[in-house]
């Protein structure tokens, strides 16, 4: 009985296996099983997952760290590889020195500092800038290559010595990773904290940061940060959404405050939703006909929804219980502008003023009331009441207005106001918005001349020789400056709507534009301007590899592999890319054995030895493309030739016991019985199945022992 076996061989992909049931056990221990294997690379993944799945694990934390230093050692130690090591260093000091807490940090101060010397010496050997701005770029480029431990260690070298800018979002950086990768909130939390000591304006951050709170359980900080969140933000409804859940549990729980009642129905005002909003306000008038705020709310709600006689009927109300509310006085000033009565909003505006100096609202107020009328030096001489020196918030109330007015686009009016404000407020940011309003205004000579001055105040001031260089260049410039930031904002759809706009005349430029649709896993045009980036510097050895690793996403194997041959050409030391290109050799392969397969089982033995050839060319010893060419020769009753491929199929592949069976029945078919029972032996002993083919083989063990040497 002749038997022919036919392997089939199911393509791998780059997809990572989703577990129906995750638990910390499952991965921790296969992790644990990876590393006594030195298979760290397979470790770190699966401390990974155990990790998000209790991210104040510490066994699971020093597994990363153990198994990143191990790997760090085989890169320097074999490979000579020193750039990868390094990237394993500072993963291994992402979690010894940022991702623990303080107490955990002393704990392993020692190992820390070892560490720390390895890292140096790699520096050394790759010749790496520490300067905070290097170190920051450094951060940038490798999160883009998913190595996020390592990235939110630069990030946070970065932080410790860079400006504030670097300050902001390198924290911002290490709080996202943290976030994304282990699920630890509070950690993350902190990091975002960080951030806002940089950039306390900042409404995003001041978001980002109240979620962590809520993810903690920590209600009224969130609510807190919410609110200052919604002060600064452009588009609050988000912000607004998170804090009527806040509020809504937060009434469950005590459904007599007047409070939470009037802070609910104003955060359901602010998002229009108007009829839930007036419930709200009226169930706090139940609960206090007389409570000056609670008449002040209704009558800013009525004035909102332009019902000018009822939102002055409660405005009076509230008055009558306490005239000296600053707030009420100026919501009636605000009103009178709305009725076109200045004198009045003048008078309350004023009123206001006098209670509380300090109002913003009331300085903004009355600055629009008589800002057409007077200069901005009469303004802030008028605003400061008789003082020979304006207070901060006068001088912060009209730098606001200028803003506004450069935001509506009335550069050409904010500009004699941020000049005035120089006065008072000699600060980077205000020379740098004159600057920005007078190149609005086609004025680039006076934006040049603005910030040569700032610039030898502040001489140290990044941002001012930043935005000097850009008013330097030509409009295609400035755009691209303004997506570049918006992308490093992870807004890439926003950023990519400027790039758009720019025609690349670098490969920097169409760099940036694919990094953009990458991040929008638009991998199609990504592809487009990576290639345009290297036609601009074609002898860029990561860009062909990026256009490699591209090229894998696709499962495009043929076009990944003639783009990483390129990078290697260009680059013989690039090991990234002979790494992948390995990988996407066996990827191409193993649809090449598929194809075999097909063919073979149509008979097409032709074709099948052509694709064969092509596998053999790029793997000489892939055993696969062997066994099958055995099994062509084979059938074509070239049996010699079938013996030999049989043989090499076996010897680079054990596992493949079948083809010694093979080996038999052609010796066995050419009466070559001695040979036939050796390798009917050699099957028996290696095959663990009891199947058909082994009581075969039994059969024949049996029926030709007599030729047993």
């Amino acid at each position: 009985m002749r038997k022919l076996l036919i392997i089939l061989f199911s393509m791998l992909v780059f997809t990572p296996l989703a577990f129906a049931d995750e638990t910390f056990k499952t991965h921790f221990d296969l992790a644990e099983q990876y590393y006594k294997q030195a298979k760290y690379t397979s470790a770190i993944s699966e401390y990974q997952k155990a990790l998000r799945i209790n991210n104040l694990d510490n066994s699971a934390r020093i597994g990363l760290i153990n198994s990143h230093l191990d790997r760090a050692t085989y890169y320097v130690n074999t490979l000579k590889d020193f750039e990868r090591a390094a990237n394993d260093y500072r993963s291994a000091l992402f979690y010894l020195e940022v991702y623990p807490t303080e107490e955990t940090m002393q704990n392993a101060a020692q190992v820390t500092s070892d560490v720390k010397d390895n890292l140096e010496k790699c520096f050394t050997e790759i010749k790496f800038d520490k300067s905070s701005y290097s170190r920051y770029n450094k951060a940038v480029e490798i999160r883009g290559l998913n190595d996020y431990a390592a990235a939110a260690y630069e990030f946070y070298r970065a932080t410790l010595t860079g400006d504030s800018n670097i300050v902001k979002n390198g924290n911002k950086n290490i709080a996202d990773i943290i976030k994304s990768r282990t699920g630890n909130f509070k950690r993350a939390g902190e990091f975002y904290s960080k951030a806002l000591v940089a950039a306390p304006n900042d409404a995003y951050l001041h978001a980002c940061y109240a979620q962590m709170l809520m993810k903690t359980n920590q209600e009224e900080l969130a609510i807190d940060e919410f609110n200052k969140a919604l002060a600064t933000s452009p588009n609050p409804k988000g912000i607004l959404q998170s804090l009527e859940k806040l509020y809504a549990n937060k009434l469950q729980q005590n459904p007599n405050s007047i409070n939470t009642v009037l802070n609910l129905a104003s955060v359901l005002h602010k998002q229009g939703k108007d009829n839930e909003a007036i419930t709200y306000y009226k169930k706090a008038e139940t609960m206090n006909a007389n409570n000056e705020i609670v008449l002040m709310k209704l009558g800013e709600y009525y004035l909102d929804t332009n019902n000018n006689s009822k939102a002055l009927d409660y405005f009076t109300r509230s008055l009558n219980i306490n005239p000296n509310n600053s707030n009420t006085n100026c919501l009636v000033g605000d009103l009178y502008i709305k009725t076109k009565e200045k004198e009045k909003a003048i008078d309350y505006y004023k009123k206001a003023l006098e209670i509380n100096p300090n109002n913003a609202d009331a300085q903004s107020g009355l600055i629009i009331a008589v800002a057409d009328v007077m200069t901005p030096a009469e303004l802030i001489k008028y605003l400061s009441f008789g003082k020979d020196t304006p207070s901060t918030s006068v001088v912060n109330s009209v730098y606001d207005y200028a803003k506004d007015l450069h935001s509506a686009n009335k550069a050409k009016n904010a500009i004699p106001y941020y000049k005035e404000i120089l006065r008072y407020k000699d600060v980077p940011e205000v020379y740098i918005n004159l600057a920005l309003a007078q190149v609005q205004e086609d004025k680039e000579p006076d934006a040049i001349n603005t910030l040569v001055a700032a610039r030898q105040k502040y001489p140290g001031n990044q941002q001012i020789q930043k935005t000097l260089d850009d008013i330097s260049k030509d409009v295609n410039n400035q755009k691209y400056a303004k997506a570049s930031e918006l992308f490093n904002n992870n807004e890439y759809q926003k950023a990519l709507d400027v790039y758009k706009e720019i025609n690349p005349d670098s490969a920097e430029k169409a760099l940036a534009i694919a990094a953009c649709y990458k991040s929008l896993n638009n991998i199609d045009q990504a592809l487009v301007y990576y290639k345009q980036a290297l036609e601009f510097n074609p002898n860029n050895s990561d860009i062909a590899y990026y256009i490699g690793v591209l090229y894998t996403e696709l499962e495009n194997w043929t076009s990944a592999k003639i783009s990483l041959q390129k990078a290697i050409k260009i680059n013989p030391n690039n090991t990234k890319a002979k790494e992948l290109l390995a990988s996407v050799v066996e990827q191409n392969n193993i649809l090449l054995i598929n194809s075999v397969i097909e063919k073979y089982n149509k008979g097409d033995y032709t074709e099948a030895l052509k694709l064969i050839s092509q596998v053999l060319t790029e793997d000489p010893n892939n055993a696969y493309a062997h066994y099958y060419r055995g099994l062509i020769y084979d059938s074509q009753k070239k049996y010699n030739q079938a013996i030999e491929e049989y043989k090499k199929s076996y010897k680079n592949n054990p596992t493949l016991v079948v083809a010694n069976y093979l080996i038999a029945i052609v010796y066995d078919t050419q009466a070559q019985y001695a040979k036939a029972l050796e390798f009917y032996k050699k099957f028996v002993s290696e095959n663990k199945e009891n199947d058909e083919y082994k009581a075969y083989a039994n059969s024949r063990i049996h029926d030709l022992k007599g030729y047993e040497k």
